[in-house]
């Protein structure tokens, strides 16, 4: 194996194993190749990423062999990264400064059109260079506030690790450019490394341009291993450094068993199976942010392996890769102008808040920013001077909660939690400002800051928005089993919009005992695991219907077979989960522990009797029960004081949910609660585009929904629209015509029909969105009864059929477990 032996790079790892951040290049009188500083995220913070699956859109292009975005203009130059930054010097540097000159068209060779490193960074370091931050940390300041470019802020880094901009118009320069999105590619198997490629060559959109993404591995110890022509063919088993991929190369090769072949086709790891992680063609290109004089002039390729493998073999964290979209031409519509003070900005956390009454005293609705949040360290706040500072926070989402033109109260809130009394600190001014340049100015100037408390200060003004408004004024009626579609309009604002539903669950009071339920079932795992119990009728969760659900040892219902961790109220709005305690648990069965069930065709009730993870003595005790018609019921029994958990019920996109009032509770013992919703049409969804399809099921049915469209600049309105469906044709097949039976089924459905006379025949299979996935029979029969079958090749799930006899129909809901 010609491997290149960085010997005293592994010295200087033994050396300084301890050290936070350490610099990793035997050339001490060249640039540093600075090493760790990378915070892991939980797994629960991965999970709320939502993850594209799709191996291309309609329109993408065929994929070339190899490819390499870090020669497009959009690219900024390689650079070395100052402290421990890797995470925003491959997150923000380099991709999204990628982003936005690819969306704006522009070169990223000058500094006008390239973006910092700490201007993130310093707000996630607790003001020590030595420490580390995530990609979603860094993408989710700049999509709340947007971020300044390397010019403004002053270098990429060459105020250090303690400084904070000051200036409201530094602030505003930035506010146009922002983070769209933030998600995830599973590349572990072939189809995530094809999403990759297209999101690389078209942008899953079919685009001239791609893009690139970032990652996190090991560079540390004696398992890193990279060859002396720059191939990476091992990590090592922690991840410690994050950094970028820019391209492919479908013939770069690597014989991992020394037989002398390439293969990949070929069980070389010995598993009893052939993937990704037997390959030995194929690598990614990456760039690292350690300067030109690293590997191949900053540049080296990762085997394909290694994206598949996991990560105590070698692989890369968590088998997936990171990447954003981006806005270039976001105008905040309302921001909020703040002078202040404070010696120990850590203890401080700064939000705002709306109340359409002008004389409130508080605000009726809040909203949070993932920067100057308790944040920087024990720094005053501007880290390197005691001076005030001069910050510009962007508060249009306040928006969504008033009217344009009316009058509302707008506050500023500043928590300081200092159970001391050791700091202080004041606020000068304070001022709201409109999209018009229309500045309100509070009246109270010079306020010191409550100790260890909340200070408000408000100002009344009369904002005039430009919003969004839904034109659509009715829906056309729909045919039972079969395919609809109808394409939403909407004016004012600012496009693109962004269209959703929203379904509601409302709350009530409950009076009941403590359910039994004595079945037990049997979790994959009795930490972190799941059991599978089949339902004896569908359940409709969020327009969907179930007849299998997976229940979690963590004390959720979830609808997939996957555990998820789901064990926060952040956690649950990002999942599609029924939370009952979700908590770190774990089943003990010479407890007695365990997962339980009881049911019929009217209901079905789980119970956990289980402990938390590491404390087997912990006893809680909690159920639920699902009915047909969608109601939940909460029912809690006994839990030990004072433990951590959540509880509450999503749709996993972060708009639709509800967080149960008694959530995290010290004593939740006796509790009960239920939850009902109005009804969905089973089989219809929105698209993000406004495209409202699907199958409706139901004949003769009403329905009112709440559509909701957003803008450009994140301003919501909704509208509700009553969708009907028609009662069934008086040209359907009677049952006497045409029977279906199992259903549901598990692995093969008859349909048994009889003809009284010759007939032509057609019977077709489609899925909820009205796709045809199976053309089953299409010919002319004589007169008697036959039988035709079907053995589904696609996954669980409803499905609808249609039987077609001399124009005469019958359709019907098949349930496949």
């Amino acid at each position: 194996m010609n491997k290149f032996s960085l010997v005293a790079i592994l010295i200087m790892f033994s050396l300084f194993a301890n050290s936070q951040v350490k610099n990793v290049n035997p050339n001490k009188n060249a640039e540093p190749w600075l090493l760790g500083g990378l915070r892991i995220p939980s797994q629960e913070e991965i999970n709320k990423i939502p993850v594209i699956k799709k191996s291309y859109e309609k329109n993408a292009k065929d994929l070339p062999s190899s490819l390499d975005n870090s020669q497009k203009d959009y690219f900024r130059p390689i650079f070395s990264q100052t402290d421990g930054c890797c995470a925003q010097a491959s997150g923000v540097a380099y991709n999204f400064t990628y982003e936005m000159n690819r969306e704006k068209g522009t070169s990223a060779d000058i500094s006008s059109n390239q973006f910092p490193t700490h201007y993130t960074y310093n707000f996630l370091n607790n003001g020590d260079g030595g420490n580390g931050s995530w990609l979603f940390d860094g993408w989710e300041i700049i999509s709340a506030n947007g971020c300044p470019n390397v010019d403004t802020y002053g270098g990429l880094a060459d105020n250090g690790a303690q400084y904070w901009m000051s200036g409201y118009d530094n602030y505003l320069s930035g506010k146009s450019n922002r983070v769209a999105e933030i998600f995830t590619i599973d590349v572990s198997n072939e189809e995530g490394l094809i999403t990759l490629k297209h999101w690389m060559y078209d942008h899953l959109e079919g685009a001239n341009d791609g893009s690139i993404v970032n990652f996190a591995a090991g560079i540390s110890e004696g398992d890193y291993e990279i060859t002396s022509d720059y191939k990476i063919i091992k990590w090592h088993n922690v991840a410690n450094h994050a950094m970028t991929f820019v391209g492919w190369d479908d013939n770069i090769e690597y014989d991992y068993n020394n037989d002398g072949n390439i293969t990949t086709d070929i069980d070389i790891n010995g598993d009893g199976i052939v993937n990704m992680q037997d390959w030995e063609r194929g690598a990614l290109i990456m760039v690292n942010s350690w300067g030109t004089s690293w590997a191949d002039g900053g540049k080296a390729y990762v085997m394909y392996k290694l994206l598949a493998d996991p990560i105590e073999d070698g692989g890369i964290f968590s088998n997936k890769v990171y990447s954003i979209k981006v806005k270039d031409a976001y105008t905040p519509q309302l921001t909020m102008n703040i002078k202040m003070e404070h010696n120990s900005r850590d203890k401080i956390k700064i939000y705002a808040g709306v109340s359409s009454d002008v004389n409130a005293t508080e605000p009726e609705y809040t909203i949070d920013f993932p920067l100057f949040n308790k944040q920087g360290g024990a720094y005053d706040m501007r880290g390197t001077t005691a001076d005030p500072i001069e910050i510009t926070l962007d508060i249009t989402p306040l928006l969504n909660y008033v009217n344009s033109d009316s009058n509302s109260k707008f506050f500023l809130l500043v928590d300081e939690n200092d159970d001391a009394g050791t700091s202080s600190g004041q606020i000068y001014d304070f001022s709201i400002v409109d999209n018009e340049n229309n500045e309100t100015i509070c009246s109270d100037h010079n306020v010191t800051l409550l100790n260890n408390d909340v200070t408000i200060l408000s100002v009344s003004s009369s904002v005039t928005f430009d919003y969004p408004t839904i034109t659509t004024e009715n829906l056309p009626e729909a045919e039972v089993n079969k395919p609809y579609s109808q394409e939403l309009s909407a004016e004012g604002g600012q496009a693109p919009y962004k269209w959703a539903v929203k379904i509601d669950y409302l709350e009530d009071d409950l009076s009941e005992t403590f359910p039994t339920a004595t079945s037990q079932l049997t979790p994959n795992d009795n930490d972190d695991g799941f059991a599978t119990k089949s339902l004896q009728f569908s359940f409709p969760f969020y327009g969907k219907e179930y007849n299998e659900l997976y229940l979690s040892t963590d004390g959720s219902i979830i609808f997939e077979p996957e555990f998820s961790f789901i064990r926060s109220e952040d956690a649950i709005k990002g999942a599609r989960v029924i939370s009952i305690f979700a908590s770190d648990l774990m089943i003990y069965p010479d407890d007695g522990d365990g997962i339980f069930y009881s049911g019929d065709e009217n209901s079905a009730t789980f119970k956990w009797k289980t402990s938390l993870y590491g404390n087997q003595s912990a006893n809680i005790e909690f159920a639920v029960t699902l009915f047909p018609s969608g109601e939940i019921r909460y029912y809690y029994d006994s839990a030990d004081d004072g433990l951590t958990w959540a509880a509450g019920i999503s749709n996993g996109d972060r708009a639709n949910y509800v967080i149960y009032s008694n959530s995290g509770i010290y004593n939740p013992d006796n509790e009960r609660a239920k939850f009902t919703t109005i009804p969905f049409p089973i089989g219809m969804s929105v698209s993000e585009e406004g495209i409202f399809e699907g199958t409706p099921s139901e004949a003769e049915g009403s329905w009112d929904i709440s559509f909701v469209v957003t803008d450009y600049n994140n301003i919501s309105k909704a509208k509700q629209l009553t969708f009907t469906t028609s009662p069934l044709s008086v040209n359907e097949l009677s049952e006497n015509n045409v029977n279906v039976y199992p259903n549901p089924f598990n692995s093969v459905v008859d349909f048994l029909y009889t003809l009284e006379e010759r007939a032509d025949v057609n019977l077709n299979i489609f899925d909820v969105t009205g796709k045809c996935v199976k053309s089953i029979y299409k010919n002319n029969k004589n007169s008697g009864t036959y039988k035709l079958s079907w053995q589904p090749s696609v996954p669980a799930g409803i499905y609808f059929y249609k039987f077609d006899i001399n124009g005469k129909i019958k359709t019907g809901k098949l349930i496949f477990n």
